[in-house]
């Protein structure tokens, strides 16, 4: 492993002591991380003669990316899981889809691995940093040494944030 695969960690270090008392704060924050080690683990895993084929990387990483989408369209429950985390896991998981294309396919042509690895932390980073937001958010919200105009304003984001999400979950119907 380089460097820079110890910053993914440390957001997520981050975005939990941030968001500790925010429901489901850490189960997002173990998913996350759960999507990103198994991806970095399969990357630097070492490939044996008697396989003839190995899927490739951004293949295993967009099947890590699908699941924690659908764990999060399942399990959420307030919008800003839906909307903010959700969003990012789709993007990610559709940025490892383009990019198994184009390494299989040949089109369109692929990036590079310095770029496509960068703008998959970057958006891992992103999903850690609203987990880390919300967090703060609902400590301000509690009135901790803000004045009341700004009481309002983080008031009325966190309320919107936390409400009840309206969007449907067809696998738990079952």
């Amino acid at each position: 492993m380089q460097w820079y695969h110890f910053i993914v960690p440390s957001f997520a270090v981050l975005a939990l002591l941030g968001g500790w008392k925010t429901p489901r704060s850490v189960l997002w924050v173990a998913l996350i991380m759960a999507s990103y080690v198994i991806s970095v683990a399969y990357i630097f895993l070492p490939r044996w003669d008697w396989i003839p084929w190995w899927p490739p990387a951004p293949g295993i990483t967009f099947l890590c990316d699908a699941a924690a989408f659908l764990v999060v369209r399942e399990l959420h429950k307030e919008r800003w899981e839906m909307l903010g985390l959700g969003s990012l896991l789709l993007l990610s998981a559709t940025i490892d889809l383009i990019q198994t294309w184009a390494l299989v396919i040949g089109v369109p042509p692929a990036l590079s691995s310095a770029v496509y690895g960068s703008i998959l932390e970057m958006i891992n980073v992103a999903a850690f940093l609203l987990i880390f937001g919300v967090g703060m958010m609902d400590r301000l919200n509690a009135g901790h040494g803000i004045s009341r105009s700004a009481h309002r304003v983080v008031g009325g984001l966190s309320d919107f944030a936390h409400s009840t999400s309206k969007q449907k979950k067809p696998l738990t119907k079952w």
